[in-house]
């Protein structure tokens, strides 16, 4: 089973995607997103990835959503 949501037509984004994926779906369907925090301590990366248009936001932990 998987735990996701669609954001846009063709973007589905779920638990346990990677952020290469994620950023590729964006990218490929246009979709503007920034960067607000970015924070590595240790092994462990986090990423904030905010979607304005869309109002979401994603935490990505060592390149997993």
């Amino acid at each position: 089973m998987q735990v996701g949501m669609s954001i846009a037509d063709g973007v589905r984004i779920n638990i346990g995607d990677t952020y290469d994926t994620v950023k590729n779906n964006l990218d490929n369907c246009g979709i503007a997103y920034e960067i607000p925090y970015s924070e590595t301590v240790g092994n462990k990366q986090t990423l904030i990835v905010y979607m304005r248009s869309e109002g979401i936001e994603l935490n990505i932990t060592n390149g997993i959503v």
